[in-house]
């Protein structure tokens, strides 16, 4: 028999006695109540009796002898005849007794019993412990008991003795007639407290039993989560014994459940240097902290085999039939771990893949550029020379298409900088509406020899100084304008500008560039902005261009966190617009110089921008006119004229001749060396007033020399000489480079006599700036 079935005999029979019990104790005091009343009824009869009896004795004529069995010629028995007939019409069980003493022998000489008097003798035995109320009475004494009578049933007595007559007298009543209303009430109440009690029974059940239902199916689910989950789960008590396992701990583990049930924890959980599991469980367990502890941990499970794995473990704790048991999670890691590895590896691979693609870029704008400002540089100098008509055409056409293919290699630099992610933003403070201007004013001439109107229209109450990055805003700007004059054949260019105030990231400005241009279709319209896309084939060989302006400028705006699009029909022009949040600073923000020609990809911050190519003619022609107002005799280091003393170290010799006519047509002294070592040995041989460095050199790089001299001056107590970097990368970092290097300035080559103008200007007052 189950345990579950002996707990429910016990409670049922708990139950019974429960409710006969009850029953019992509700009708004790209805029963006692029923035998005082029939003591009352015993006594009062005998006291009837008597009195009977004295009253016939003094009237001896109302005697009338009642027809009897037995012996009746006893006449000292006719007064208890006469009693008995008296009495026999009541109606009640009561039997009744008269007995005397014959010779000192209890005799019994009259009963009545159910209305018959029966006067038979009846000898009485003292030692048989029957008719105790006739030997009490016999014996003198009165009052009421229970005990057997003639037949050896149970009575409840009432006895008296009668001095007067010598008599003895007894009145008894069978107990079985006192306890049967008491019994029958006893069944009739238990019946029913059992009817109420199955009642309840079955009303409780019935609604017990839907909750076990639910219980069972709650139960089953929980139970269907333990089996199913894909962590191992294992429950363990505060001894550190295992109680339970899910079947992935046991796939984990490698063994049975009852193989496992009963092991100590300290069997599948190794014992590290910095923590004991079992004493973990056992802290647990003992504290009074939250049912979780909320983290993961790493641990080394131990198999069935021996071996071990890596494994993340949870602890947690749950209260089980009153006590506490500790619930570990587990889930092996050593997948998770080699494929975080797989990552780790191809993570390293990918940057030194980038790192690779970058050291790429660098040597290839390096290895590109450097020939390019030779050429550039050469073709500025040959423009300089007296030129017939066709030469000058030759010469001219060298320059456009040299600026062209430098254009070209700065838009992919450019957009492999940007893919990336090494593309950084300035926030410098600017005029807004003067970049505009200043803008508009690379592109007027160019507009001239179109016969196109180029307008700039800015409203009126904007900010004269705002926070943003004007070199890629000018950079945009260019890009935007340019496509603008080139697909304009006739009417006009406008630039606009406005202010939306009071957006979340500050105030908004709208650049817009309006054409009266041959416009864009829809499908061109939605291929404008993807790299290397044009607005079709023939625009692509009329204009030219490699497609990435407008990609370039797209990926600007979207850093800037703005945007960007274009309305435009075809033959009716087209407008360009972008959007771009800018900080507005009071007018006392001081204004830095902004450069209005192109950068050479990536500027560093607070160097000079000096250009690839320039973005108009103009600049071209300032260029040669300056060139052409002083002569160039080729004198070079102590032969030249008077004047700012430069040391030009480059490891070309087209560049170190490209600087010397520069700076000589700038009425600058030049001293030419080819490394760095002999840049730092001529340095404290001679005094100079400024270094040009390369920063690519045999034996010694710019960098390096840069360090030494730097070193030197510090350690001689010399004044420092300014240094201005002249390199061919345009990557980004070259910044940081030049200036960890102990460079104070950067030209990036190619550049023009203009640029280098700008740069001797800034370092050495000295140079006419009208040179």
């Amino acid at each position: 028999m189950s345990r579950r079935l002996l707990a429910v005999v016990a409670g049922t029979l708990a139950t019974l006695a429960f409710i006969v019990g009850a029953v019992a104790a509700t009708l004790y005091f209805p029963y006692q109540q029923a035998r005082n009343r029939a003591e009352s009824q015993l006594a009062e009869g005998l006291r009837v009796q008597r009195e009977l009896l004295v009253r016939l004795a003094e009237s001896p004529e109302d005697m009338v002898p009642p027809a009897a069995s037995g012996n009746t010629r006893d006449e000292t028995l006719l007064p208890l005849l006469a009693a008995q007939s008296l009495l026999q019409d009541i109606p009640t069980p009561v039997e009744y007794c008269v007995g005397r003493l014959d010779n000192g022998r209890p005799v019994v000489v009259l009963q009545s019993k159910g209305g018959e008097i029966d006067t038979r003798r009846l000898g009485i035995d003292a030692d048989d412990g029957l008719a105790v109320f006739m030997q009490r009475a016999l014996a003198g004494r009165t009052g009421t008991d229970t005990g057997p009578d003639f037949a050896g049933r149970e009575m409840l007595g009432a006895y008296r003795w009668l001095p007067e007559f010598q008599l003895g007298l007894v009145a008894k009543l069978p107990m079985s007639e006192i306890r049967r209303p008491y019994v029958q009430a006893v069944l009739v109440n238990s019946m029913a407290w059992m009817v109420v009690a199955l009642l309840i029974t079955l009303g409780f059940r019935s609604a017990i039993i839907p909750i076990r239902k639910r219980l069972k199916i709650r139960e089953s689910e929980y139970r269907a989560i333990f089996d199913g989950a894909l962590d191992g789960i294992v429950t363990a008590d505060a001894q550190g014994m295992i109680r339970s396992a899910n079947p992935a701990a046991l796939s984990m583990l490698g063994y049975r459940q009852r193989e496992l049930v009963g092991r100590a924890v300290s069997d599948i959980c190794a014992i590290a240097d910095d923590h004991d599991p079992q004493s973990d469980l056992k802290q647990l367990l003992e504290s009074e902290l939250p049912d979780s502890s909320g983290t993961d941990r790493e641990i080394v499970s131990r198999h069935k085999d021996g071996s071990t794995f890596p494994c993340s473990l949870r602890l947690s704790r749950i209260y089980v039939d009153g006590e506490w048991l500790a619930m570990a999670m587990l889930r092996d890691i050593s997948t998770h771990r080699q494929t975080a590895e797989a990552l780790r590896k191809a993570k390293e691979s990918a940057e030194a893949v980038a790192q690779a693609r970058a050291r790429f870029l660098a040597e290839m704008s390096h290895e590109i550029r450097s020939p390019m400002s030779g050429v550039s540089g050469m073709l500025e100098l040959l423009r300089s020379t007296p030129l017939d008509e066709t030469q000058r055409q030759y010469v001219e056409l060298a320059q456009d298409s040299a600026s062209a293919l430098l254009g070209v290699i700065n838009d992919i630099l450019d957009h492999s900088k940007i893919e990336s992610g090494n593309l950084e933003l300035e926030q410098v403070p600017f005029n807004p509406a003067q970049l505009l201007e200043q803008v508009a004013g690379l592109f007027r001439l160019r507009a001239e020899d179109k016969c196109l109107r180029l307008t700039v229209d800015c409203e009126d109450g904007l900010p004269s100084r705002v926070s943003g990055d004007p070199l890629r805003l000018r950079q945009i700007l260019v890009n935007l304008v340019d496509n603008a004059i080139k697909f304009t054949d006739q009417g006009e260019v406008r630039l606009k500008l406005r202010r939306e105030p009071g957006k979340p990231l500050g105030d908004r400005f709208n650049f817009t560039v309006e054409d009266t241009g041959s416009g864009l279709t829809h499908s061109q319209r939605e291929g404008l902005f993807v790299p290397y896309a044009q607005a079709g084939v023939s625009t692509a060989r009329l204009q030219g261009g490699t497609g990435l302006g407008l990609s370039i400028s797209r990926r600007i705006v979207e850093l800037m966190d703005g945007e960007i699009g274009v309305d435009s029909q075809p033959g009716r022009g087209s407008r360009f617009w972008f959007s771009v949040p800018l900080q507005v600073l009071p007018d006392s923000a001081p204004l830095p110089d902004i450069a209005v020609t192109h950068p050479p990809m990536e500027i560093p911050p607070g160097m000079s921008t000096a250009a690839p190519r320039p973005s108009t003619e103009d600049e071209a022609r300032s260029s040669t006119a300056a060139l052409a107002c002083k002569p160039n005799d080729g004198e070079t280091g102590d032969e030249a004229e008077p004047g700012p003393h430069v040391l030009v170290a480059d490891d070309k010799e087209v560049n170190r001749i490209l600087c010397e006519e520069m700076l000589a047509a700038l009425g600058v002294r030049v001293t030419t060396v080819n490394d760095g070592q002999q840049a730092v040995d001529r340095m404290f041989e001679e005094d100079f007033d400024l270094v040009l460095m390369d920063c690519q050199m045999p034996l010694l790089d710019g960098y390096a020399a840069s360090r030494r001299i730097r070193a030197r001056e510090a350690s001689e107590g010399r004044p420092r000489t300014p240094i201005i970097a002249l390199t061919a990368h345009a990557m980004f970092g070259a910044r940081e480079d030049c200036l960890a290097a102990g460079m104070d300035d950067h030209l990036a080559k190619p550049f023009r006599l203009a640029q280098l103008q700008s740069i001797m200007e800034t370092w050495l007052p000295r140079v006419d700036a009208g040179a």
